[in-house]
């Protein structure tokens, strides 16, 4: 039944949506922002508490919720804690923000010092790619007066509550509130909301941005499927092609479908739902550890990777494990337009210094090179730069003679000498 997949729109008859969302509330028109001249992006924390009190919410991690008022796209999830810290949470928020295809946007926030602080990170997050963030504050004490995104946290919280009613039942299992798959389902809760809510217009805000509907098939969270990976690590012709997974939502930018797998969280284009019978596990549910911000186990990088994290090392041959190469020069080169591109990180010395176009000579951190290879890999051509890469990696640690040409050398005749000194410094 397709409804079970979205729950949207309410429905009394359906136990899940009464459960978790109550009564229909009845359909207010509001100002949707479509005569604004500036996009406003409303944002506040939001808590899964049973009362308002600050002991209780200091015990609990708190969830960011963003809503286009323009458009009504939202956009959730679970931080670690409140304020600009860990960089991912501005560096995903103004992601978002960008994918909506506005340029000059209002961030409007309550004056919270942890929100207003997040703001400011966001807005120079989103200078360095030369799009001006305004920010704009409710007055204090007075929280309806950002309706706009308590609407929205109310919305995405009872929607959080209906999926996990009916997975629950799917599994013939309870949840504590600390497994980590409920931290993706504050993830989809947005992205349902967004896709599949219809506004008074007869329009969802998915169709308001993109100019048509979304036609990729529903999915439930936590539902068992088979998937087909965005690229292999080498031709395996004889293996299968799809494999095993659990679905835990989409990636907001791009609709890449997130797949749980041994490990840790994979990215993939491609979902094929199973039989009836065969879509429920609750052993792979409950065991998976990844989480939105730790996709990859150990790595709190937030960025989903591509490839299997354990099966593709497992099946590396003696000799052709891409990790044992130690040079640097052989890993994929990193262009200063890539960073343009992808944005600077934060947390990284070298992003720092050749985003104030400071000399630098220092290294990127391991961290930063991960997010940009993932980041590259899904720009048009990027895929066959790691490939090269890969293959000059595996060349040279089996010493099997000369190595495919770095994407920095003599091959580029239009390269400058500037360029060549500048690409060695980010490397």
């Amino acid at each position: 039944m397709e409804h079970m997949a979205t729950h949207m729109p309410y429905r009394s008859w359906c136990p899940h949506c009464l459960r978790g969302r109550g009564i229909d509330t009845a359909h207010r028109r509001t100002q949707d922002g479509a005569g604004r001249e500036v996009p406003h992006i409303c944002a506040d924390y939001g808590f899964f508490t049973h009362t308002h009190s600050r002991e209780e919410e200091d015990a609990h991690a708190p969830m960011l919720v963003m809503r286009d008022q323009r458009s009504g796209a939202t956009r959730s999830m679970i931080v670690p804690r409140k304020g600009p810290t860990p960089a991912w949470v501005p560096e995903a928020a103004s992601r978002w923000i960008e994918s909506l295809g506005y340029g000059r946007v209002i961030l409007k926030t309550d004056q919270e010092p942890s929100i207003v602080a997040w703001a400011e990170a966001v807005k120079r997050h989103r200078n360095a790619h030369l799009a001006e963030t305004v920010l704009e504050h409710s007055a204090a004490g007075e929280s309806q007066s950002n309706g706009i995104v308590e609407r929205a946290i109310e919305e995405v919280k009872g929607m959080v509550r209906t999926m996990k009613d009916a997975l629950e039942a799917r599994l013939k299992h309870r949840f504590n509130g600390s497994e980590p798959v409920l931290a993706w389902l504050v993830e989809h809760a947005g992205q349902v909301i967004t896709k599949y809510k219809v506004h008074p217009d007869g329009k969802t805000s998915y169709e308001r941005l993109k100019g048509k509907k979304c036609t990729a098939a529903a999915v439930e969270l936590g539902e068992k499927v088979m998937y087909l990976p965005l690229k292999p690590a080498r031709d395996r012709s004889l293996e299968a092609r799809f494999q095993h997974g659990v679905f835990l939502g989409t990636q907001p930018q791009s609709n890449e479908v997130l797949i749980a797998v041994e490990g840790g969280v994979v990215r993939a284009r491609t979902a094929r739902r199973l039989p009836e019978q065969e879509r429920w596990d609750a052993a792979a549910v409950v065991g998976i550890r990844a989480t939105p911000w730790a996709p990859t186990e150990g790595d709190e990088s937030h960025h989903v990777p591509i490839f299997r994290p354990r099966e593709q090392e497992a099946r590396e041959e003696p000799g052709q494990a891409l990790a044992a190469a130690p040079a640097r020069s052989r890993r994929m080169p990193i262009q200063r337009k890539d960073y343009e591109r992808h944005g600077w990180t934060e947390t990284c010395p070298a992003c720092r210094g050749l985003a104030a176009n400071a000399i630098t000579r220092g290294n990127h951190t391991e961290a930063c090179r991960t997010r940009m290879e993932t980041a590259v890999a899904g720009d048009e051509g990027g895929e066959e730069r790691l490939e090269r890469a890969q293959q000059r990696m595996a060349a040279q640690s089996e010493g099997a003679g000369p190595a495919p040409p770095d994407d920095r050398g003599g091959a580029r005749q239009d390269q400058r000498p500037d360029e060549e000194e500048e690409e060695a410094a980010m490397d």
